[in-house]
């Protein structure tokens, strides 16, 4: 951690919560807002259109530096079929993201449009803030519903940790070391600092450390330059972080978020988040 009061730390030097007491934390975050983290986005999604000899097919258009590419996305029925079918989790929508072959060639394609890093980052980001933000409980009618990439892909549609997933798989197979983060009412991306050009970064970025790695805060409903939140949110308490396994952030926000949890009944709202 480098920037001061910007920074925040995690890890195993942290005053030790139990995984029921963030299962709880975690879960008041979804009921109050984790899913809809920007107000607005009452969009019902429908079944998906586009769909040719059993393939759903997608037309995004990229915007970077003045310049308008068209990433197209093609995906198979099964494979559509397939994660309807998955069980709801957060830790492994984020694993299927990182080895998602549809989101290698997603980057490919961005790669081949744009030829520095700091140009297919940029991209990266437009392209997931380009996917039509939704809240759970209007497009799936569930107060928490966790996507895998190719049905955010597909129903051109997802919340805030739905683009996340996608924005996080994205940079991943840029090469970029990745996680997740959960202020109260939210979700975002970290990337390691190192791995990003520093042309790209805020002026004080927002930063976590995790095991001694640094890494920036980096929004995926809305592109801005890392380590910047959303206008439209403003700056939230970092609950915990996400790579590979759970870390909490501000052990006192997360024990308020518990309280809250067991007074309002939704301990088992974030199941799907911590397993």
């Amino acid at each position: 951690m480098t920037d001061g009061s910007r920074g925040r730390t995690g890890g195993d030097g942290d005053r030790p919560m139990t995984r029921r007491g963030l299962l709880g934390a975690l879960a008041a975050a979804g009921a109050g807002g984790l899913a809809g983290c920007l107000d607005g986005g009452q969009r019902s999604v429908a079944a998906p259109s586009g769909r040719a000899a059993g393939t759903f097919a997608r037309r995004y258009d990229v915007g970077v530096d003045g310049t308008r590419s068209r990433v197209t996305v093609e995906i198979g029925e099964d494979a559509y079929a397939a994660a309807r079918e998955r069980e709801r989790s957060f830790s492994r929508a984020v694993g299927v993201a990182r080895d998602s072959a549809t989101l290698g060639r997603i980057t490919a394609q961005l790669s081949r449009r744009y030829d520095t890093r700091a140009a297919r980052v940029a991209a990266a980001q437009a392209f997931a803030a380009g996917i039509t933000y939704a809240r759970d409980v209007s497009s799936t009618g569930r107060d928490e519903y966790v996507r895998y990439p190719v049905e955010t892909l597909v129903e051109d549609a997802g919340d805030c940790e739905d683009l996340a997933v996608v924005l996080a798989g994205l940079l991943t197979h840029l090469g970029i070391r990745t996680g997740l983060v959960v202020p109260r009412g939210h979700c975002a991306v970290l990337a390691a600092r190192a791995d990003l050009p520093a042309s790209v970064l805020a002026d004080d970025p927002l930063t976590v450390s995790l095991d001694g790695v640094e890494y920036v805060y980096v929004e995926a409903v809305e592109r801005h330059p890392p380590g910047e939140w959303a206008r439209d949110y403003g700056e939230q308490a970092l609950l915990a972080a996400y790579r590979g396994r759970w870390y909490p952030l501000e052990v006192g926000a997360l024990a308020e978020e518990f309280v809250a949890a067991v007074e309002e009944g939704h301990l088992r709202a974030a199941v799907q988040f911590v397993e």
